[in-house]
């Protein structure tokens, strides 16, 4: 077996994290692991013959919060928490929470304890609060929630910690459902601890039973919660469930690891965090050897730093909402004529568009060759099109409608710009003649540089657009990269240096990367602050939580809905 050790720490997280000390100066690593440690007697394998395994792999990755799950009876009466004095273990009041789900104290079974405790480290932190809830006693009472609100002794910080352990069977939709309840009573009774505590970031894990697109994890995506495991710049793609435990020739008890793609190989434990009250440094699956033949589920480990959460402010953040090439569905295509107006007439007071320049000298309305093969079937790359292909290619042919929607040229698309209305460009297929020929086309449809912004991937071709013509407003956007910090000051410098006056990176890209502190140094530098690709509630809380001033989105119109259920948002 290949050995993979998740070591140490000082040296590793120190380096991953000097960067980002800067939006919070005196915040410290805070190490979460999360460990379903397979219950005492599951298979005829006790806790005695594990428990110094489990004792020592706990020492060795040093968290400061530790998730369990599986700790029955057997386990309680180990030496698992008796032995590591450092810790402190957080069980909850069980008599009170299976009342609370509806048992009867009279019918109380031995095993109906927490299963799902937490463990701190004393010599760091505070237990200031904690609470245990049963999700389904008519189900299984072994499914529960222990949550904690903890102080760091050295700086104050304060933060919310769970662990849970949610439905296990998989049936299909019935139980997705049944997780996705349990995500929500999470989120629940996060909202509740908050309401006594105040907005503290919150990170939690556990055995979730599901993968990444599931029901329920996707209920914390939409509340604005990450998985360690998809957005820490250093993580971890192996699968934290390895396989049941069997005994080797001499009886002893070892894990095994199945191959990619066989039943008990996937990622069902998880870490996940409040994207504005914490910054995911590191996410490891451990499997060292002692590790693996403890439980049929290895140990999953994630650094944090704590972020400070910006409060509410009195004013609602008011925000552009920028329908991102037109309004368009299965009847009309995106980037048509028609598109583009129906999102005028609708409402919209700005729309996105994309132009190129052909070879021939057009200015024509097109994303890029993937759109042109969907929509037409014509394979040619955008830049290659001729007049006769503009006048005879149908972008409704994929979806066999009634009538052709042709590729628009620049002056088709302005000519329904309404006077008030705004259209974002952006510089696709650049080329020397871009700049002239757009600002003539521009001006000979009756429109001035305030009805027009520019916008751009493409840092050079926007640049020398700015130097030809530095009256339209220039719009950056920007793909950060995931594996760094994100540097405000080089950011900022090359925005100085191509005059542009709106720094916008795509909102996916933003979430661990970017914090508030971060934005807020951008805007401090004079630029505006957008951000685009905002196409889920998930990405506007993200959006609204680095305070920027517009977005774009594919469901435009789907974000006042968002918008009202967030709240503190005006579009």
């Amino acid at each position: 077996m290949t050995k993979r050790y998740f070591v140490g720490c000082a040296c590793v997280v120190a380096a991953l994290a000097a960067a980002a000390l800067q939006a919070a100066p005196a915040a410290r690593p805070l190490r979460f692991m999360s460990f379903n440690i397979f219950g005492a007697g599951y298979g005829g394998f006790g806790a005695e013959e594990r428990e110094d395994r489990a004792i020592a792999v706990v020492r060795r990755q040093s968290p400061d919060v530790v998730s369990w799950q599986e700790v029955n009876a057997g386990w309680w009466k180990s030496r698992l928490f008796r032995d590591m004095a450092e810790y402190g273990v957080v069980r909850g009041d069980e008599d009170e929470a299976l009342v609370r789900a509806g048992a009867k104290l009279s019918e109380r079974r031995a095993n109906w304890v927490n299963h799902e405790p937490l463990m701190y480290r004393k010599e760091r932190l505070a237990l200031l609060d904690s609470g245990l809830d049963f999700y389904h006693i008519a189900l299984q009472v072994e499914k529960s929630l222990t949550w904690a609100v903890f102080e760091d002794k050295a700086d104050g910080r304060r933060f919310i910690a769970f662990a849970t352990h949610f439905w296990w069977q998989k049936n299909g939709a019935e139980s997705d459902a049944i997780r996705e309840l349990n995500a929500r009573h999470v989120l629940d009774r996060v909202a509740a601890v908050r309401a006594k505590w105040g907005d503290l970031p919150v990170i939690g894990g556990g055995d979730f039973n599901c993968e990444k697109g599931s029901p329920a994890l996707n209920a914390f995506a939409a509340a604005g919660y990450a998985d360690a495991g998809e957005v820490a710049p250093v993580r971890s793609k192996i699968p934290s469930e390895h396989g049941r435990l069997v005994r080797d020739e001499q009886g002893r008890c070892r894990g095994r690891v199945g191959k990619a793609g066989e039943k008990g190989h996937c990622m069902l434990d998880h870490v996940v965090f409040d994207l504005r009250g914490a910054k995911a440094l590191r996410h490891d699956v451990v499997i060292d050897e002692e590790a693996i033949h403890i439980s049929d589920h290895s140990p999953v480990v994630a650094d944090f730093l704590l972020l400070d959460v910006p409060s509410a402010g009195a004013a609602p953040l008011k925000m552009v909402d920028i329908a991102h090439r037109g309004m368009w569905d299965r009847t009309v295509p995106q980037n048509t004529v028609e598109a583009i107006r129906r999102a005028y007439e609708n409402g919209a007071r700005w729309v996105e568009t994309d132009f190129h320049h052909t070879k021939a000298g057009q200015m024509v309305c097109m994303h890029a060759e993937g759109e042109l093969k969907r929509y037409t079937g014509c394979a040619k790359r955008v830049a290659d099109l001729t007049p006769d292909d503009l006048a005879t290619l149908d972008l409704g042919s994929a979806d066999k409608l009634d009538r052709p929607y042709r590729i628009p040229l620049l002056d088709e698309v302005l000519a329904v710009v309404p006077k008030d209305g705004v259209l974002q460009a952006e510089i696709k297929g650049y080329s020397p003649q871009y700049a002239d020929i757009f600002d003539e086309t521009v001006r000979k449809a009756g429109l001035t540089e305030s009805n027009i912004v520019v916008s751009s991937f493409q840092y050079d071709a926007l640049k020398d657009f700015k130097a030809r013509y530095p009256k339209y407003r220039a719009v950056w956007l920007a793909g950060l990269p995931r594996d760094k910090p994100f540097n405000a000051a080089e950011w900022i410098a090359r925005c100085k240096a191509a005059n542009v006056e709106v720094f916008c990176p795509g909102c996916d890209t933003t979430k661990n990367v970017m914090t508030r502190a971060d934005a807020d140094a951008v805007r401090a530098a004079g630029l505006e602050f957008r951000v685009y690709g905002v196409n889920s509630p998930a990405d506007m809380r993200q959006a609204a939580y680095l305070g920027a001033t517009g977005f774009t989105s594919n469901f435009w119109r789907d974000a006042f809905v968002w918008a009202r259920v967030i709240g503190g948002i005006s579009l």
